[in-house]
């Protein structure tokens, strides 16, 4: 996924600040001397030279070195000085917007207006990346703080009068014609919101940054909770015979942690090493499956990392921002603006996949009950028991189905980065870029012409600190013709014992995904980088990622990389065969859990009233029972570590996962048709879609591409979770926005 930067807004440094002298005095009232040592503001010698360092930290990203960041020079110690520095640094530009006495045009007024917010934001992603990839408590605090500054200042540069005045100059003046589509889409979005906080009350504005800058804070906090739970989280097992059927490899493991923290002998099951979803998976011991289990799915509700409470303030709040902008709920105020159209479009979306899937979902069940019957004479099925007979009737149907020794990491990223040469005729070399850890890797991207057209840092492995999981983030993203700087981060399994690092197909589907964020934002030709790569309709950003998962899945693409560690071949068309087949095993099962996230986001934003329901833990539950085929434990508290609706960018958006999952499913039957490795489809793909960015609304750019409206059927064809050829009478259609208002819709059969 990609990730964005939160934008909080509570009053307070450089608000009304205007050159350097002020802002040393603002920061002086606004913060202990503790806390100035980020600024050269005339403080000691020493301070100065800190803040001179920093200062250049800063340049260095946006004037010289620009695509080599200097992560090795930035520490727990120079991240406040940084955020600093790079907010003197904006306001500098500010200021040159504001002093200017000529006339006004679009670029010395929308531009460096707009380059202050930017530049603030990239150095924010490089901060925040630090923090979620390093294990450092000091880094994690100082970020904290400087996030709340940047945020501060972000947020009150649209507070600001000098500002309005600047940017209304240049709309008297301005002509039609003066500024080609997207200059002028520009200019109106930041006349529009300067001009709206302009005409609300005082006290509306304060309590607007108020909200914004809680809510930030808060979801800091909510992701920084599940982190140090799953961090710190220990399952201890002593006894061995309770650990058989667990894979030798993750025993081992568990015995080191243990030995480790000064217990050996024993075993210490943990979740940043997968071992606790290991046990879940495999043990036979069934007590032990369900005790970790429950613990799994408790996990950030007790002591210092509880979440609960933080769930129900970012609920509370997130209404009142709904409430002050006239929306009728939050998931409304989110969704309106979207390819969806609104929030009930949104429930209807997945309701309708809901009600496609679940007869499959039974079926899945059933054949469940009865395997799990003729080999133990039981034939229930509980939630800590369903992955543990799933994985031994998938044996059973298919038998051992390992590639791993075929998909080392260095063959999945030669195979991404083949499969994007052959579509879109790009070349990949690995370089030599400053790191901030041993295991990152750097890469330059070429066109076909020999230019360059970015640069990706990749850090691929699971290790302690590091947040669990895998997204693509930017640091510089270029206009037009520019360079972009990009990163992706994942956590599969390292090398270990002399042996390569060794992929499932899973995680080589989610290096092919986060590789395909990548190329969204490194192929974006726009002129305003706001609108360009991953700034898009939230529900259409993952369709240029999943997509690129297609190709792990084909032969043809398999066969240029997929190739054995020790002897090079290639993997067998009978092992391949037996891997396609059984990709379909289980599927209703796995959509209905991605719809429960989708159902439980759009039900708390969208419906949700402590007043009505309660606890929102146990109406979270209660709506998730809905798409489960066995029983929810009263304690069940999954949402307490579902980051992506409360810390991660998709409040109110899950849904977006499955509609670019439809989206990606139909776009890449194109591909299929007509040549999965057709240079003027992917030209077509590349030119028309994702070089657009959000400058065209992502409907119109799906119907350029494909001719015609999605076909919600492709996903469930790929799945296996239809029956019959597809309906596409007018009753059978879930709508959504054209961008002249007018609707449009899925091809959906009922």
């Amino acid at each position: 996924m990609p990730v964005s930067v939160a934008v909080g807004s509570q009053a307070g440094l450089a608000s009304t600040v205007r050159g350097l002298a002020e802002t040393a005095q603002k920061v002086k009232e606004a913060r202990p001397l503790r806390a100035l040592r980020s600024l050269d503001l005339g403080l000691d010698l020493g301070e100065m030279g800190h803040a001179r360092r920093a200062r250049r930290i800063v340049d260095d990203i946006f004037d010289g070195v620009k695509f080599d960041v200097p992560w090795d020079r930035i520490h727990a110690d120079n991240v406040e000085a940084i955020a600093d520095a790079a907010i003197v640094r904006a306001e500098t530009r500010l200021g040159e917007v504001t002093s200017f006495t000529g006339t006004r045009n679009y670029t010395n007024t929308i531009v460096p207006l707009s380059d202050a917010l930017e530049e603030v934001g990239y150095i924010d992603n490089v901060l925040s990346h630090l923090d979620m990839v390093l294990d450092s408590d000091e880094l994690s605090d100082a970020y904290a703080r400087a996030a709340t500054r940047m945020s501060d200042f972000r947020s009150n540069v649209w507070n600001r009068k000098d500002l309005w005045e600047a940017v209304n100059q240049f709309s008297e003046v301005y002509k039609e014609g003066d500024l080609a589509n997207e200059r002028l889409a520009h200019a109106q979005s930041i006349y529009s919101t300067l001009k709206s906080r302009q005409e609300l009350d005082p006290a509306a504005v304060e309590r607007m940054t108020a909200l914004s800058s809680e809510i930030q804070d808060l979801s800091l906090r909510f992701r920084r909770n599940i982190e140090a739970a799953q961090r710190d989280f220990g399952f201890w097992v002593s006894d061995e015979s309770r650990l058989l059927g667990v894979p030798d490899h993750v025993k081992s493991n568990a015995a080191a942690a243990a030995a480790a923290a000064g217990r050996p002998g024993e075993f210490k099951l943990g979740y940043a090493d997968g071992s606790m979803g290991a046990v879940i998976a495999a043990a036979h011991d069934a007590s032990l499956r369900e005790e970790v289990w429950r613990a799994l799915h408790t996990m950030a509700t007790e002591g210092a990392t509880d979440n609960r409470p933080l769930i129900e303030r970012l609920l509370e709040l997130r209404r009142e921002v709904a409430t002050n902008a006239g929306d009728p709920s939050y998931a409304e105020h989110v969704t309106r603006r979207r390819m969806v159209g609104g929030a009930d479009a949104a429930e209807k979306f997945v309701a309708d996949l809901a009600d496609r899937t679940r007869p499959f979902q039974t079926k899945e069940l059933d054949e469940l009950r009865a395997f799990r019957k003729s080999v133990d004479g039981i034939d229930q099925i509980e939630a800590w028991d369903y992955d543990y007979w799933a994985r031994n009737y998938r044996r059973t149907l298919f038998g051992p189905l390992d590639v791993t020794p075929y998909l080392t990491v260095d063959n999945v990223l030669n195979g991404a980065f083949a499969v994007a040469d052959r579509l879109y005729g790009i070349k990949v070399e690995e370089i030599d870029l400053a790191k901030w850890h041993p295991d990152v890797r750097s890469f330059r991207i070429l066109d076909e012409d020999g230019h360059l057209i970015g640069n990706l840092q990749m850090d691929l492995f699971a290790r302690r600190g590091k947040r669990n999981g895998a997204w693509q983030s930017e640091v510089i993203l270029g206009e037009g013709q520019n360079a972009s700087l990009g990163l992706i981060t994942a956590s599969v399994p390292g090398p270990h014992d002399g042996l390569p690092a060794m992929l499932t197909m899973s995680d080589a589907e989610t290096v092919f995904h986060e590789f395909g964020h990548a190329l969204h934002m490194l192929f974006s030709e726009v002129e305003v980088r706001s609108f360009g790569g991953t700034n898009v309709s939230w529900d259409f950003v993952e369709l240029p990622s999943q997509i690129m998962e297609n190709w792990v899945w084909e032969k043809e693409a398999l066969d240029m990389f997929a190739h054995h560690y020790a002897t090079g071949e290639k993997i067998p068309d009978e092992l391949f065969a037996k891997l396609v087949e059984s990709r379909r095993f289980g599927a209703a099962q796995m959509q209905m859990r991605q719809l429960a996230n989708a159902g439980v986001d759009l039900a708390l934003y969208h419906h949700y009233d402590p007043a009505v329901h309660g606890d929102a833990m146990t109406y979270a539950r209660q709506i998730m029972q809905g798409y489960m085929p066995y029983d929810l434990p009263e304690d069940y508290a999954y949402i307490a570590t579902l980051h992506h609706i409360f810390s991660g960018g998709y409040s109110a958006g899950y849904y977006g996962y499955k509609w670019a999952e439809v989206l990606d499913a139909d776009a890449f039957s194109r591909f299929a048709k007509e040549g999965i490795f057709n240079r003027s489809v992917g030209e077509e793909f590349r030119r028309g879609l994702l070089s657009r960015g959000g400058t065209e609304s992502a409907a119109d750019l799906f119907r350029k591409f494909m001719g015609r409206e999605p076909d919600i059927e492709a996903l469930l064809r790929r799945l296996g979770l239809i029956d019959e050829a597809p309906d596409t009478t007018p009753n059978n259609v879930v709508r959504f926005p054209k961008r002249d208002g007018t609707s449009a819709g899925w091809r959906h059969a009922a």
